[in-house]
This record gives C-alpha cells, structure tokens and sequence, in this order.
C-alpha cells in the first residue's frame, strides 16, 4: 500500500511539473532560461511525454483523416482502372515483359473526387495517374503521368518532378498472370475486400505507431537544422553551456511541433498547395525569437547572470 501511494505521489509530482514546464514554454521568451537549465532527467522526460502525446495526436488524425482518404482513394483507382481498361484487350505478364493485346495504350484519370491532399497538385500538374503503353521502352519520361508502364520498366514521378525508374521484374514479380476485360472485375473485387481489410489495421497502426517513431523521425529529418540551431545559439553567447543549449533547442522543437500540428489541423489544405514545412519554420521562428528576446532584452546574457 505504502508502495502504491508513494508511486501515486510520485506520478502526481511529475506531471504537475509537467505542466508548469510546459505553462513555461508557452509562457514568455524569460522563462526558457529557466527551462534550459532543468536538470537532465526532468527536462529529457518532459521532451519524451510530450512527444509521445503529440504523436498520439498526429496518430488520431491519421486514424481519422490520411488513413480513411488513402482507403477511399485505393478503392478508386481500382474503379477508374475497369472503366479504362479497353474491351476485348488482353494484358499479360510473361517472361519478364508486360504485353497488351491487341497493342494498346491504357490511359488511368486521377479520381478527383477521392485525390488524397499529398497528391492534389500532383493531379493538377499531370493528366493521369497512370498510363500503360508497352509498345515502348524510351520516352516515357515526356508521359504525363504519376507511374508509366512500359513493356518492361516503370517510371515513378514524385511532387516535384523527380522520377525514378525501375526493372518491372522487381515489381510484379516472376509468375505470369492475364487479365481481360472480363475477369478484371473479378480482380477489382478482390482488391477492394483487400483494401477494406487493411484500412482498420492501418488506422489502430498509426496510433500506435506514431507516438514511438514521431520523435526519432524529427531528431533525424532535423538533424542539420538542429546542429545549424546548435552552432548559432552557442555563437550568440547566451551563458548557456553546451547541454543547456541542447535542452533548449528540445523543448524549441516540443513548441515547435505542437504549434505544427495545430497548423496542419486548422490548415492542412493550404498548407499542403503551398509545400510549406510548417515545423521547420516554427522551429526556426520561436528559437528566433527566444535567443534574440535574451540577446537585446537582457544585454547579451541570460537572465540568471542578470
């Protein structure tokens, strides 16, 4: 019992300080100061709690929005693929080639009812999402479309332009396979139950999923920001040491996501048309102004030298 009740007390104390660290952080440019010079421990636990309840958000929205939207789209472009598919053509898969016969170039639209927001001004930019012409092997790069099938590559085009190419052996495989107009549906079919199956896995997966990979997935994709970050802060000459000012630049980027994640909640459409990196500038704007609050504010030094 006594066992209990002083883990009780414990927990309460922690997350007591918990808010009042974060009432901090939110509070004024000052109050970093004091944040940065929390013990090692305390101020590791704040980073980690709030990145594991910050990724339990970025996990419910993924349950919530991008996994259903991924779902709706899937289950498109099957639907747009039978309605493109010529009739009486047949297209094969052997001995390392994709044939069409007789020859034909399939055209698939983008469904613009179900585009995802990550691929809207993808499908604003380009005709189709994915056109299979196996009469050739070159030119595909000029096709004006996201994937291009040829008879034995596939070419993959990203948001921005970029494409890469691959040996179509490396995507579907050895084993031959046909598909006709008539057995298409079939397939269709079979892909849908597919879909519909996977969707509850996807969304349980990304909650919990999410909360463990967010914050290694930010200490790697801003690790150069943060070295940048690292090397301004301790040219500035704030008083702070060296682990302060790595404490500082964590409880930065806690900010810096909770204000991300607001911003793609309130704002994600727009935000996605214009390619902004919402973290990134958080980031860059609150550790801005924090180090220049001290730097003009407090003559160059910190307020504990004060």
């Amino acid at each position: 019992m006594l066992i209990l009740r002083s883990w009780l007390s414990s927990w309460q104390q922690f997350w007591q300080q918990f808010r009042q660290i974060w009432l901090a952080s939110l509070s004024s440019a000052a109050s970093y100061s004091r944040l940065a010079r929390l013990r090692w421990t305390e101020a590791l636990g704040f980073v980690v709690v709030s990145y594991l309840l910050l990724g339990l958000v970025a996990g419910a929205r993924f349950a919530v929005v991008t996994a259903p939207s991924w779902s709706q789209f899937s289950l498109a472009v099957g639907q747009q693929f039978q309605q493109a598919f010529p009739e009486s053509t047949t297209l094969s898969w052997d001995e390392g080639r994709l044939k069409t016969e007789p020859p034909a170039v399939i055209k698939v639209p983008f469904p613009l009812s179900a585009v995802p927001l990550v691929l809207e001004p993808v499908s604003r930019r380009l005709d189709s999402l994915a056109v299979i012409d196996t009469s050739r092997s070159d030119g595909l790069a000029t096709a004006s479309a996201l994937v291009v099938l040829s008879a034995d590559q596939i070419l993959i085009k990203d948001q921005l332009g970029a494409q890469r190419s691959l040996g179509l052996d490396t995507v579907l495989g050895e084993q031959a396979w046909s598909v006709t107009s008539g057995s298409l549906g079939q397939a269709v079919n079979t892909w849908t139950a597919q879909v519909m199956m996977v969707t509850p896995v996807l969304r349980a997966g990304g909650v919990v999923v999410l909360p463990l990979l967010l914050l290694p997935f930010r200490l790697v994709t801003s690790l150069l920001d943060l070295v940048l970050a690292y090397v301004l802060v301790l040219l500035l000459s704030l008083g702070l040491s060296r682990r302060e000012i790595i404490q500082l630049l964590l409880h930065v980027m806690v900010v810096a996501e909770l204000v991300a994640q607001l911003t793609v909640w309130a704002f994600a459409p727009q935000l996605v048309r214009a390619g902004l990196p919402v973290f990134v500038v958080a980031f860059w704007l609150i550790l801005s102004y924090v180090t220049l609050w001290w730097r003009f504010s407090m003559g160059g030094t910190t307020p504990k030298q004060k």
